[in-house]
């Protein structure tokens, strides 16, 4: 079972009517999120899942508006847009 089927499990055996859901997955939702990384090393499967969860669940992504990353290699080459919080 996926980190996100889990989370749903969780969400549909509790009948509250309203979750948040904040952390660093280490995931992307889509390629223009990541920088500096060899688009072959996005996994695809991973964001399909991600955002087939984030449908599932009927959450959506609080936008960052005053940064266009969320983590940073220490020598600036590569970044990525980590923080999902649906």
């Amino acid at each position: 079972m996926t980190l996100w089927e889990e989370i749903v499990c969780t969400m549909d055996t509790n009948n509250s009517l309203a979750w948040c859901v904040v952390g660093d997955f280490n995931a992307v939702r889509y390629p223009s999120e990541r920088k500096g990384i060899d688009q072959e090393r996005v996994n695809r499967l991973e964001m399909e899942r991600l955002n087939a969860f984030i449908g599932r669940s009927q959450l959506f992504e609080i936008l960052v508006v005053w940064r266009t990353f969320t983590w940073y290699r220490p020598n600036g080459t590569a970044r990525s847009l980590l923080d999902i919080e649906p």
